[in-house]
C-alpha cells in the first residue's frame, strides 16, 4: 500500500449550529434522525463496540463503508472507525460538541486518511468536500430546519376567556386531561408568569409516569402563551425532577372570532421527525379533550 503523505494531517471541520447540544446529539445518534441527514443506515447505537455499515454509489462506483463505535461521551463526544470493505486503510472519525451561546459548536476530526489507497477517489479534497456538505449543510439544515415543527389548529364554539381558562387553570386541566385513554392526572402545577414553571404529571394503568415540565417565556392572557417543553427522566416524584434534556418550544395562540375561538398550537425544535409526529398525535387529543370539556 502506498502512503499519501499529503493526507497525514487530520482533516478538521468546525461549524456552529443554532440548536442546543441535546438536539444535535440526538441527530448524531438516533438512527431515524441519522437517516434524514446522514446515510441510509440499517442500524446504529451510540455504544462502544457497535458496528454499522452503509453503501454509497458515486459515479458508478460502490463504496461499502464499515464502521465501529470506539468512544461515546453522551452529548459531548462520539468516535468511530471508518474504512472501506475490500480496500486497505483504516481511519477514525471523532465528533465533539461544545455548548456555545445557547447553540452548539461542532468539531469533526477525520484522521488516518493517509492509510487509504493512493487513488483519485481517496484524495483529501474529496473528504473535505464530503464532510463540508454533510456537516455544514445536511446536518445544519436538519437541526435548524423549521420543518421539524408541527402546527395543530382547533376551532371552539366558546369565547376566548373560557378556552383560556380551560387551557391554563389547573382545576380545569385536571378535569379534561384525565378524561378517557386510561391515564390519570396525578398533579398539575402552573406558575403562569414569565419565568414561572409548569409541571403536568400523568400515570398509566401500568404505573408508568409521563411528566411534562417547562418554563413560561411569554404570557399574554387570552392571547398567547409561549413556554419550553421537556419530559422528566423519572417523573414519579411530587416535585420538579431532572429533565431529559430534549427541550422544545410550544406557542399557543388564542384567536377570537365573535363568540368562537381558534386555537393555533405550534410546537418546534424537535430533534427527530418521529418525536414530532408522536407529539402531534398527543396535542390533537388534548385539544379534542378541551373541546369536550367546555361543550365546544
Amino acid at each position: 500500500m502506498k502512503t499519501q503523505t499529503n493526507l497525514v494531517e487530520p482533516l478538521v471541520i468546525e461549524r456552529d449550529f443554532n440548536a442546543p447540544v441535546a438536539q444535535v446529539w440526538v441527530a448524531l445518534t438516533d438512527v431515524d434522525a441519522m437517516r434524514q441527514w446522514y446515510f441510509d443506515l440499517k442500524e446504529f447505537q451510540p455504544r462502544v463496540g457497535f458496528e454499522f455499515q452503509f453503501v454509497v454509489e458515486h459515479e458508478g462506483t460502490v463504496y461499502d463503508h464499515r464502521c465501529k463505535v470506539t468512544e461515546v461521551v453522551p452529548q459531548r463526544k462520539l468516535a468511530y472507525s471508518w474504512r472501506y470493505h475490500g480496500q486497505e486503510g483504516d481511519s477514525l472519525v471523532t465528533i465533539e460538541l461544545f455548548p456555545e451561546n445557547g447553540g452548539t459548536r461542532l468539531k469533526l476530526t477525520h484522521e488516518g486518511l493517509e492509510t487509504f489507497p493512493e487513488l483519485p477517489a481517496y484524495v483529501r479534497a474529496n473528504f473535505v468536500e464530503g464532510w463540508t456538505q454533510i456537516i455544514g449543510s445536511s446536518l445544519k439544515d436538519y437541526v435548524e430546519n423549521p420543518g421539524h415543527k408541527l402546527v395543530v389548529q382547533r376551532g371552539f364554539s366558546a369565547p376566548v376567556d373560557q378556552v383560556w381558562k380551560a387551557w391554563t387553570e389547573p382545576a380545569h386541566i385536571h378535569q379534561w386531561l384525565g378524561a378517557g385513554d386510561g391515564m390519570t392526572v396525578e398533579s398539575v402545577r402552573m406558575d403562569l408568569r414569565v419565568g414561572g414553571k409548569f409541571r403536568i404529571q400523568q400515570k398509566t394503568v401500568d404505573g408508568e409516569y409521563y411528566t411534562a415540565a417547562g418554563t413560561y417565556l411569554e404570557v399574554k392572557p387570552g392571547e398567547k402563551l409561549v413556554h419550553t417543553w421537556d419530559w422528566e427522566k423519572d417523573g414519579s416524584g411530587t416535585e420538579f425532577g431532572e429533565l431529559e434534556g430534549n427541550e422544545t418550544r410550544v406557542t399557543v395562540e388564542f384567536q377570537p372570532h365573535g363568540e368562537q375561538t381558534q386555537v393555533v398550537l405550534t410546537h418546534e425544535k424537535f430533534a427527530t421527525v418521529t418525536s414530532r409526529d408522536a407529539h402531534e398525535e398527543g396535542w390533537t387529543k388534548w385539544l379534542e379533550k378541551v373541546a369536550k370539556s367546555i361543550g365546544a
